[in-house]
């Protein structure tokens, strides 16, 4: 059986120092799926769609 923790003792905290900026082509790398909105053959058919016309 797992043991749940109180929330008040787990201290998981979102701040600034956690955002990590990404530019110009390794936020492309990255996550590639923000931009050309899948990464399968069908992603690769938009991006040669969008190169051609």
């Amino acid at each position: 059986m797992i043991q749940e923790t109180p929330a008040s003792t787990v201290n998981n905290q979102y701040t600034a120092e956690d955002i990590h900026v990404l530019g110009g082509r390794e936020a492309v790398r990255r996550r590639p799926g923000m931009y050309i909105g899948s990464t399968d053959q069908r992603g690769l058919q938009h991006l040669v769609y969008e190169i051609v016309y």
